[in-house]
């Protein structure tokens, strides 16, 4: 995994070697290590990834803007009902290496990927040409590069949904994985019956792992949680003790 990243990367062009300048931020660098596993959390590979140290970049130096709008879940059901309605099939596609298309306005360096210092030139830093996972503007790079792509071949963006768009495929500019049919979206269990015209939407993998989390798996399931009641200041801690035993509380997790 380490070897096939990083000869991934500067096969992309990601970087040049560079003698590091004084006057110049050296951004750090760490290897990722991950399990990806598929929709119902069975295990598919462990991948190897090298990510920039983006939390000391410098806000007006290191990056300008790094907003990137999401799709919004009522979004992601609109597309969801008018595929059931027209009988169309979801795909499921994804961008390899995402964020490694994007071009960099700014002038970064990036310490060399541990484990792979050039033996020629271990004390070099590397040049960064493309937006790299871990900087804060990745994101909103990508996200305008995909959005010029669209718009010049012809794609139309919803007024409403900044990240939903309409016409054909794009696979024949980015290399992109095919999934076939949609089955899962986010976190989200899609299925899809053409025959009845349905699609529906689960997220059981979602509640089970919440259930697992706060060791309530095996307790009895009711209709309602509580009875109807309105939360008000008066029923928030009152005193250091009780502040101090709310934060212990992961309220905010537990109801999702």
């Amino acid at each position: 995994g380490y070897q096939r990243r990083n000869e991934g990367l500067i096969k992309n062009g990601t970087w040049t070697l560079v003698e590091p300048s004084k006057d110049r931020h050296i951004i750090g660098s760490k290897w990722i290590l991950r399990s990806k596993r598929d929709g119902n959390g069975n295990l598919i590979c462990f991948k190897a990834c090298v990510v920039a140290r983006g939390f000391s970049q410098v806000p007006g130096i290191d990056f300008q803007d790094s907003f990137c709008p999401t799709l919004k879940i009522c979004g992601f059901r609109m597309l969801v009902a008018l595929a059931a309605q027209h009988d169309l099939e979801l795909h499921h596609l994804d961008v390899e290496t995402t964020f490694l298309h994007g071009d960099l306005d700014e002038e970064l360096y990036l310490q060399q990927p541990q484990f792979f210092e050039d033996p020629g030139h271990p004390t070099h830093v590397c040049r960064l040409h493309k937006s790299f996972y871990g900087l804060k503007q990745s994101p909103c790079i990508w996200y305008h590069k995909l959005h010029s792509f669209l718009i010049k071949v012809g794609y139309q963006r919803l007024n409403n949904e900044p990240n939903s768009y309409r016409k054909e495929e794009i696979a024949c500019v980015f290399p992109i994985t095919d999934f076939c049919r949609m089955t899962h979206f986010l976190g989200i269990k899609v299925t899809q019956n053409r025959k009845n015209h349905s699609i529906s939407l689960s997220q059981s993998k979602y509640i089970t792992s919440i259930l697992q989390r706060f060791d309530m798996l095996h307790t009895k399931p009711i209709t309602t949680l509580t009875s109807p009641c309105k939360l008000s200041n008066d029923d928030s801690p009152k005193n250091k003790r009780e502040i101090s035993e709310m934060r212990d509380v992961p309220y905010r997790h537990i109801i999702g």
